[in-house]
């Protein structure tokens, strides 16, 4: 994947993948942790240091960064392909909302849905934007129950993120 390299200013964090092209700039909500190991093709996690609990499971708020090489898709065709998979992916689904957003000046789309993850209801907020030639997704994640206690910083997160 390249050399990772990550530079913090308190929630400030710039992440850089020397070789690959990719970067990004994302303000995480603060306390926040990132993960020291990104899983597969994440740029960065971010996780709220303390979990939240339904069912007696416990749960961690986190937001993660994936950048995807830009196929010849329009942004419009990869976010209506994404929604036509969405079900096909993970079948206790429901999409609660899609619209469109800007960020940085770029047109980007904003998609909100839920999920069930064994007995517990997961709630996504899904901010997709075309850069350059990647597609980058952010998503913000956390229990359904819950998801009003980071709404505000998950969305000033997602209004942060710069490629």
């Amino acid at each position: 994947m390249g050399i990772k390299y990550r530079v913090a200013l308190g929630s400030m964090v710039l992440i850089a993948l020397v070789g690959t092209g990719c970067g990004a700039y994302l303000q995480h909500p603060d306390g926040w942790t990132e993960a020291e190991q990104a899983p597969g093709d994440a740029l960065a996690v971010f996780y709220n240091p303390e979990p939240d609990f339904s069912e007696e499971l416990p749960f961690t708020a986190k937001i993660t960064i994936v950048a995807e090489p830009a196929p010849d898709l329009t942004l419009e065709e990869y976010v209506s392909s994404s929604k036509q998979l969405i079900p096909v992916l993970v079948p206790e689904s429901e999409l609660i909302g899609m619209s469109p957003s800007e960020i940085g000046g770029r047109p980007g789309y904003l998609v909100e849905t839920t999920f069930q993850q064994g007995p517990v209801t997961l709630r996504s907020r899904q901010l997709c934007v075309a850069w350059d030639d990647k597609f980058y997704v952010i998503t913000a994640m956390a229990l359904d129950t819950h998801w009003d206690k980071y709404a505000g910083a998950f969305q000033q997160s997602l209004d942060s993120f710069r490629p």
